[in-house]
């Protein structure tokens, strides 16, 4: 699918988003499980594609870390007064691999979201990552080329991924 020039790109926090949608529908959600009507209410919005922000495996060093941070304890409690370690899920930022995270799915998840509908959607990634994308050989060649635009979003803007995507 080919973006517009400027295309508008709809961030979701994808472990906030499918937790929502878990509790709207009553069972556990994972991306391929995502109703359409929900990628049709996205779309309706005016979005041509969806940036599935923190979809990578996350470390467990780095929930260790949180875990253990007095500062930070305290203030996951500010915001989740009944907050309990099993709560931290992990910074987006933090990447243990870049595989789709298995609570969302794993790759397959995603690829069946990505089949399911109109939408674009984009992974967020990390310029170490590049690599992996770029060799034509790579498991995540197929599917994942979009996440690779994200680089020209820092480059060019918006416009610099809409030309990477019709390329």
């Amino acid at each position: 699918m080919l973006l517009p020039p400027r295309p508008i790109i709809y961030e979701i926090h994808t472990f906030v988003w499918l937790d929502e949608l878990s509790r709207r529908y009553g069972s556990a959600l994972m991306l391929a499980d995502v109703p359409l009507a929900e990628w049709q209410a996205i779309a309706a919005l005016g979005a041509d594609a969806v940036w599935l922000m923190g979809v990578w495996e996350r470390s467990p060093a780095g929930v260790a870390v949180a875990n253990n941070n007095p500062e930070l304890q305290a203030g996951f409690v500010r915001a989740l007064p009944d907050f309990t370690p099993e709560d931290n899920i992990g910074s987006a930022y933090c990447v243990r691999r870049y595989e789709v995270d298995a609570r969302l799915g794993g790759r397959s998840g995603l690829a069946a979201a990505r089949a399911a509908h109109n939408l674009v959607l984009v992974a967020n990634t990390h310029p170490a990552y590049r690599e992996q994308l770029i060799n034509p050989n790579s498991t995540y060649r197929k599917g994942l080329d979009a996440a690779l635009a994200l680089q020209s979003i820092c480059k060019s803007g918006l416009r610099g991924l809409a030309r990477h995507l019709k390329s």
